[in-house]
């Protein structure tokens, strides 16, 4: 994960989003996983340009209401007989 951190630090060194100066997809694709840096022990100091940019993808408004959306959905599956029976092949 460092090396792919490493280069979108780089990318975005020059550029506001992944493509240029403009969100699009991309941004998108890629904000899932980088912005679970902290599950991968990375430190967002050696990479400032990608710490700008999750701060300023997490702060748009269509990102904010997705993650209050999935928050208040998600269950834990040991609490919810009918997401075990679904992971648990009983359907």
């Amino acid at each position: 994960m460092a090396r792919l951190y490493g280069v979108l630090d780089r990318q975005l060194e020059d550029n506001a989003f992944v493509a240029g100066d403009f969100y699009s997809i991309a941004d998108m694709a890629i904000w899932g996983w980088a912005s679970l840096w902290e599950g991968q022990q990375h430190h967002l100091e050696t990479t400032p340009h990608m710490a700008r940019w999750l701060d300023t993808v997490s702060a748009r408004p269509g990102v904010i209401a997705g993650r209050a959306l999935a928050a208040e959905k998600r269950t834990a599956p040991k609490q919810d007989k009918a997401a075990q029976d679904v992971l648990f092949g009983k359907r």
